[in-house]
């Protein structure tokens, strides 16, 4: 009985510091699909074909062609941007989730990570 007044006390502080040295991580809370924007899985629309008149020349045929060719390659670059935007989005999410992973698996010792 002479040491149970101590005892308690001092396992009383070791739960104390034990409960102040343990850090807590927080996990993110949206997914890596949610930092997409809402349109960023739609189909990229391709150029409208032209439409050429029955009495139209062939001059006018072919300007109306190369017309649509370069409208083709502005939505090409439309698309090709969308990609690179998905690509980088999902790196971002990938680097936050490593960051949160390093974080929870470090040493205890190293409680600044």
């Amino acid at each position: 009985m002479r040491y149970a007044k101590p005892l308690i006390v001092m396992l009383a502080a070791a739960l104390a510091c034990g409960a102040c040295a343990t850090s807590t991580v927080p996990t993110p809370n949206a997914g890596c699909s949610t930092l997409l924007a809402e349109d960023a899985a739609e189909p990229t629309p391709s150029a409208p074909f032209p439409a050429v008149a029955a009495d139209a020349t062939v001059e006018e045929e072919l300007v109306e062609e190369q017309v649509f060719g370069v409208r083709q390659t502005g939505q090409l670059q439309i698309a090709n941007s969308d990609k690179r935007y998905i690509v980088t989005t999902i790196r971002k999410c990938e680097e936050r989730d490593a960051a949160a992973y390093r974080r929870i698996n470090a040493p205890a010792w190293q409680f600044w990570r």
